[in-house]
């Protein structure tokens, strides 16, 4: 059975105007994807299906329609292997982020090594070191003793075409379910944290914003950008409350907001973020 590579309805550059990603298209070494006429297309006599642009996506927009990476990381935290192999466990190491990899980490509670051949795309690399640093540095941040490594090996793995794994029905959710299993992973290994608040820079896994009262003016523009519901208003509209474990870094809010109102901050609590606790940023009295 052919592999088919599938974009979904999740990207931000197709779905909001202030949102310039481009993430996937400087992913792939094929230039088989490109947005024209605002929207994302594959161009398939280009695309060789080694699903390293899968990763990178912060919406989950991109997937195989063989091989769903959520259903291989939630399958390997349960079975008895230390390892996974390029072109062997999966089609791409870079299918896999940093929230795949604190998952990982946490709920097997060992040191993981990730192989790859010398045929690993030079993006490819670059993109699972990256994720690797950031797991690692997160983890470590936590107590976490363990590890996540990275080696060449000599082996020479069968075809992507022999990989094959079950699709998870996705949730009636806008959070990506990464980010969701990653959540539940936290929830997991919380009790071994040596601290719940982390220091972050908000270019990495987690991310935390803030919105000042005095600037805002309650327009509902961040609110009504924010593609996974970080941000959401009461029903009577005159609060806006943030949930930090919903947010992917994309900064539509901070785009979107005229007034300058809301910005990052460099600190994060990590059972604020693994429990989906809201905060409330800014009220303002009835009419």
């Amino acid at each position: 059975m052919q592999s088919s590579l599938l974009l979904d309805s999740y990207c931000l550059n197709e779905n909001y105007s202030f949102n310039s990603c481009t993430l996937c298209i400087t992913q792939c070494e094929q230039n088989a994807l490109v947005f024209n006429d605002s929207s994302l297309n594959l161009i398939e006599e280009k695309c060789t299906l080694c699903a390293e642009c899968i990763g990178i996506c912060p919406t989950e927009n991109i997937s195989l329609d063989t091989f769903d990476i959520n259903s291989f990381v939630s399958d390997f935290c349960e079975n008895d292997s230390n390892t996974i192999c390029d072109k062997k466990s999966l089609p791409s190491l870079a299918m896999l982020d940093s929230y795949h990899l604190i998952s990982i980490v946490l709920r097997k509670r060992e040191n993981i090594f990730l192989e790859h051949t010398n045929s690993i795309s030079n993006k490819a690399f670059e993109f699972i070191e990256d994720s690797i640093e950031k797991a690692n540095y997160l983890l470590h941040s936590m107590g976490n003793q363990n590890s996540i490594f990275i080696k060449t090996v000599e082996d020479k793995y069968p075809t992507i075409e022999a990989l094959r794994t079950k699709n998870l029905e996705k949730e009636n959710s806008n959070t990506p379910y990464k980010l969701s299993f990653m959540n539940d992973s936290l929830k997991i290994g919380c009790e071994d944290f040596n601290s719940t608040v982390l220091t972050i820079d908000n270019k990495e896994t987690f991310f935390n914003k803030t919105i000042c009262n005095d600037s805002c003016e309650n327009c509902q523009d961040c609110v009504n950008n924010c593609p996974t519901n970080a941000l959401y208003t009461n029903e009577a509209k005159n609060e806006i409350h943030f949930i930090s474990g919903k947010c992917i870094g994309c900064n539509n809010c901070i785009n979107n907001c005229s007034k300058d109102a809301i910005s990052s901050v460099d600190s994060i609590d990590l059972i604020e973020f693994a429990f989906n606790q809201s905060r409330l940023e800014v009220s303002f009295s009835r009419n």
